[in-house]
């Protein structure tokens, strides 16, 4: 049953990795058809940043199942000081970003934001109809 639910978390992972691809390549495009190549560029970056951010959450994640496996309380203590590590990295770089660059920057925010809103919408998505089905 395990198996199933981590097959179906991949394919909503991957299905997020391709659509932020498709979503930046077309908005990419689009600015630069407008003259806006920097902000098609930023928000590349930033659905790049998104992209980052949850492959480092995956594995994270299953560096933790591995190294607890079995153990009724394991220590959250390293995983939660790794999670805040890995947020104020993402959170500088796109700061650093949005203040150096402004205006054109705020679309790193957009696109990070854009990516982060994709995956959480497509991992409901299966969790609904796991729900659903069972």
């Amino acid at each position: 049953m395990e198996r199933v639910g981590l097959m179906k978390a991949s394919s909503s992972y991957k299905f997020s990795v391709r659509f932020g691809a498709v979503v930046g390549l077309l908005g990419l495009i689009f600015c630069v058809a407008v003259g806006e190549t920097k902000i098609g560029i930023f928000l590349c970056v930033g659905l790049l940043l998104g992209w980052l951010n949850t492959a480092m959450v995956v594995s994270a994640t299953a560096k933790f199942a591995a190294e607890n496996a079995g153990e009724e309380n394991p220590n959250k203590k390293k995983f939660m000081a790794a999670v805040v590590k890995r947020l104020a990295l993402v959170t500088l770089i796109a700061g650093y970003i949005m203040f150096a660059f402004r205006p054109d920057g705020l679309a790193v925010l957009f696109g990070l934001a854009f990516f982060q809103f994709t995956i959480i919408g497509s991992s409901a998505g299966v969790l609904y109809r796991e729900v659903r089905s069972g």
